[in-house]
């Protein structure tokens, strides 16, 4: 009998994103990315027959998306859990912190967080057990310590815990800045993280990471934050973060039972911006966005910048239709919301 568990772990899918039901005109939308790579994940685990496939929120771009894309979402849940496999899902805030049509996902292999709870999964002669909560929007200090009193009775130090959530957390780095989130009411602290899980999983942050809070042994993940990271790039503040998911071993007979945990990397889109500085005319503007775009993969999600203080004349002409007429059909292309003065 085999006595070690796989786990895949993912989180920020965020589908529905570019997916609008009646497009009124035909260019590149980026929605079969976002599908893709959630499927891919999937595909991965049926392929090398994990155990537990965890996603850690923000399975929906926003909270009320179509009813399509909820049920092509959940169909490739469902066919996954046929497999055998069991899916455990904590519901984000882009999920308003529970998931629509809830009722097509009943599975006995599908695990839902619709309050704080614990899942236990008898193992060779142990449990392992998943802690986890919805998105808390509100008193998020008092009443994640709400949710570790309530899993006080479900935790022994004899099994294998895990704590899985969807939260920003002290010490986590975004954007091309790096910046760090430190304290605040909606970010837990370092202090309140608990030690009596194996691995804390969280998702919300889009960036893969680990935060080493009281060990500095990397092997040990006893006491840390791990970001599994988005599987696909949502944002230019994330051009240039490899997206994916990860991929973690346990054993529950010896000690430290994560006898690996490895992050998986998964195709993106390469992100690039284009400079544009002071021209004098909309003719000059169109010919250097053709020579920046020509340096580019014709695959790109590209955007425009201009400096603070350029011609505002000639930047209202530049219409939607002759920036598309400018670059591929195979690009995606945005000008950034910076380059329009407020005109209230």
């Amino acid at each position: 009998m085999e006595n070690k568990l796989k786990l895949l772990v993912l989180s920020d899918t965020h589908l529905g994103f570019d997916y609008p039901m009646r497009p009124r005109i035909k260019i590149r939308r980026r929605a079969e990315e976002f599908f893709s790579n959630f499927n891919h994940v999937l595909n991965y685990g049926v392929k090398n027959k994990v155990d537990f496939i965890l996603h850690l929120g923000d399975l929906f771009f926003r909270c009320k998306v179509h009813n399509d894309i909820v049920k092509r979402a959940y169909s490739k849940l469902l066919s996954t859990a046929d497999k055998g496999i069991k899916i455990i899902i904590v519901p984000g805030n882009h999920d308003c912190s529970r998931l629509p049509l809830i009722s097509i996902l009943s599975h006995p292999n599908i695990y839902i967080f619709e309050r704080p709870k614990v899942f236990s999964f008898p193992f060779q002669g142990k449990n392992i057990n998943f802690a986890g909560f919805p998105f808390i929007r509100k008193n998020l200090h008092e009443e994640f310590q709400k949710c570790q009193n309530i899993f006080k009775t479900d935790i022994s130090t004899n099994d294998v815990n895990l704590l899985l959530m969807h939260q920003t957390v002290q010490g986590a780095q975004v954007g091309q800045i790096n910046y760090t989130f430190g304290s605040g009411p909606d970010i837990l602290l370092k202090k309140m993280m608990p030690q009596n899980y194996d691995l804390i999983l969280c998702g919300h942050i889009h960036r893969h990471q680990i935060l080493p809070f009281k060990h500095n042994n990397q092997a040990d993940f006893k006491g840390k934050v791990i970001f599994s990271g988005s599987t696909e790039r949502t944002s230019f503040a994330e051009k240039n973060e490899t997206k994916g998911f990860l991929k973690i071993g346990l054993d529950p007979a010896i000690n430290n039972p994560i006898e690996h945990l490895d992050f998986v990397p998964l195709p993106s889109r390469k992100m690039a911006d284009i400079q544009i500085d002071s021209e004098n005319s909309i003719e000059a503007v169109m010919q250097t966005i053709k020579l920046e775009v020509n340096e580019l993969n014709s695959n790109s999600i590209v955007r425009l910048k201009f400096e603070k203080n350029f011609h505002q004349g000639i930047l209202n002409q530049l219409t939607t239709g002759l920036i598309r007429s400018l670059v591929p059909e195979s690009m995606n292309i945005e000008i950034s919301r910076s380059s329009f003065v407020d005109r209230n």
